[in-house]
């Protein structure tokens, strides 16, 4: 009897220690998975920086914008750049376009000079934005604003381009946050890519040979249809001529037969 009590005992102390082991593997396993979790999240709210020492992502920074709709168009820069406006910019989620708005869009890119580069330039692939102005932070402690607009005349521009490009005054070792302001009628479009002055100026010379090598073939291709033209042209002429004396030689000679 004492045996039997003695077995179930032990019985009783091996399930318990077995439940015990089962809910502390249970509870371990939650808070792990919470830790992830938030830590993801955490990860995620964070903003990502843009390096430029960064090619691949200098040529697609769009990736790395945030943005906020200002859906009554009063914000301005000291109240977007404010504490207040931080938490409330959403990412692009992989786009480089939110499409048609009659809002103001107002977007964001936190930009790390890791580089021995000090000028650099800021450049939207996408012309046909009726006003874009970018605000880069000066040493009062305030933004500097540039504006562009696809109505102005583009040899009055600041930087002449028929793209709206931007002077980007990062200091070598410091990290600033541009902001940009779109207000169009057109599509929001942030394609853009970041250059070194260097890249800069290869770019527009490059642009400018391809331009001229495509005007001077369109002016090759328009000179010898003219000469075509004027040969086809010509050749029609003599053959009437021919034809009409040929014809008419033949009747006036067949008349003095008669």
């Amino acid at each position: 009897m004492i045996l039997h009590d003695e077995c179930r005992e032990t019985l009783g102390s091996c399930v318990i220690k077995i439940i015990k082991q089962r809910f502390s593997f249970l509870f371990y396993a939650f808070v792990v998975t919470y830790l992830i979790f938030t830590s993801t999240l955490a990860l995620c709210a964070s903003e990502q920086v843009l390096y430029l020492s960064d090619n691949d992502m200098r040529t697609k920074p769009s990736a790395l914008f945030t943005y906020y709709t200002d859906e009554e168009s009063s914000l301005s820069i000291q109240d977007i750049s404010s504490d207040a406006y931080t938490s409330k910019f959403k990412s692009l989620n992989g786009k480089s376009s939110l499409g048609f708005s009659s809002s103001v869009i107002w977007a964001r890119i936190l930009i790390q000079n890791d580089t021995e580069v000090s000028q650099w330039y800021l450049r939207f692939l996408y012309p046909g934005t009726d006003q874009l102005t970018i605000f880069t932070p000066n040493i009062e402690g305030g933004y500097d604003p540039q504006t562009r607009s696809f109505h102005e005349d583009f040899s009055k521009r600041e930087i002449e381009d028929r793209l709206m490009s931007f002077h980007l005054p990062v200091p070598v070792g410091t990290q600033q946050v541009i902001y940009l302001r779109y207000q169009t009628h057109s599509t929001v479009s942030l394609h853009a890519k970041i250059l070194s002055e260097k890249e800069w100026v290869h770019t527009r010379v490059s642009e400018a040979f391809y331009h001229a090598l495509l005007y001077g073939a369109l002016v090759v291709v328009i000179i010898v249809s003219l000469i075509f033209g004027y040969i086809s042209v010509s050749i029609g002429c003599f053959i009437y001529n021919f034809l009409y004396k040929f014809v008419g030689g033949i009747e006036i000679e067949t008349d003095e037969e008669e």
